[in-house]
């Protein structure tokens, strides 16, 4: 059915998990939830969204081979395939990743530094820090 997405503190995906882990996770107040799906759940006296998405509340180090492949498909999907500056959705094949520090100014291709943006946004930015005037 429903997967989800779970996220290490530092927002790096850590693995793909079952909805009824997450939802585990959830409950033990481990995670907090970025994301869900439309899709509840339902108990005898409430019901819940399917997390689509969640974050550890406490950072976990990983061993290396355990980590998910810094990719393309996956930057998308962490991102949910919407563009980080304009806010809209588009398909993948709409998309590219930016480095929000550019590697002009000693940015690097890491987690916490490229995001999906889409090819108008990516153009308009170019190889400026988001933060200061183009």
């Amino acid at each position: 059915m429903n997967a989800t997405l779970l996220l290490n503190a530092s927002y790096e995906p850590l693995r793909i998990i079952s909805w009824k882990k997450a939802l585990t996770l959830l409950f033990a107040g481990k995670v907090e939830v970025i994301d869900e799906y439309d899709h509840q759940v339902h108990a005898i006296t409430f019901a819940i969204k399917l997390p689509s998405i969640i974050r550890l509340l406490k950072y976990v180090r990983v061993k290396r081979h355990n980590r998910v492949k810094f990719s393309r498909a996956n930057i998308y999907a962490r991102d949910d395939y919407t563009c980080q500056y304009c806010g809209k959705k588009f398909p993948s094949e709409d998309l590219t990743f930016d480095h929000v520090m550019p590697v002009a100014m000693g940015g690097q291709k890491r987690w916490d530094n490229i995001v999906a943006a889409c090819f108008r946004c990516n153009h308009k930015k170019a190889d400026v820090h988001p933060k200061m005037p183009a």
